[in-house]
């Protein structure tokens, strides 16, 4: 199973724009998850390597 590590340079959680860098291994997995209280957006850049990605909607089902 692959690691991922994380960096973040805010120090509040409460702060409007949070800004984090994930490094993820190959086998890593992130487990689905949303911030709603705020909400949140994220965005995701990939710099080398594969993804699986799975959209949910409001109720947890699968959309694509």
């Amino acid at each position: 199973m692959g690691q991922i590590a994380g960096v973040k340079s805010d120090k509040s959680d409460d702060a409007p724009l949070q800004r984090m860098l994930n490094v993820m291994q190959p086998g890593s997995y992130a487990r689905p998850h949303r911030h709603l209280d705020p909400p949140k957006a994220e965005a995701f850049v990939m710099i080398r390597g594969a993804v699986r990605l799975v959209r949910f909607d409001d109720a947890g089902e699968i959309i694509d």
